[in-house]
């Protein structure tokens, strides 16, 4: 795949972070709705990195963070919403590492 698909694609992830944010704020204590939302930042920060936009992958790593830990939060007992937060941060640990 080239850079010129990944712009493509980034486009695609772009109307869909549009759409999870609607629903987010649509349904605010919706976990569904928020771990959603979540998944879209850490795609475009997937994408970031691989177009090699490392400030802007971490910009929307610790967007996924900040709401992987409110739900963290919000949902102690659900080992789902942790392991989110621990991918979290493995991602910008990752990150880390290719600088």
């Amino acid at each position: 795949m080239g850079v010129g698909d990944g712009r493509r694609a980034e486009g695609f992830y772009r109307q869909a972070l549009e759409i999870r944010e609607r629903l987010a704020s649509a349904e605010p204590d919706s976990m569904e709705a928020q771990r959603d939302l979540s998944i879209a930042y850490s795609r475009l920060g997937d994408l970031s990195l691989w177009l090699g936009d490392i400030e802007q992958a971490e910009r929307f790593y610790r967007q996924d963070l900040g709401i992987a830990e409110q739900l963290a939060r919000a949902n102690p007992s659900d080992a789902e919403a942790r392991r989110d937060v621990t991918i979290s941060y493995e991602r910008l640990g990752d990150l880390r590492l290719r600088e």
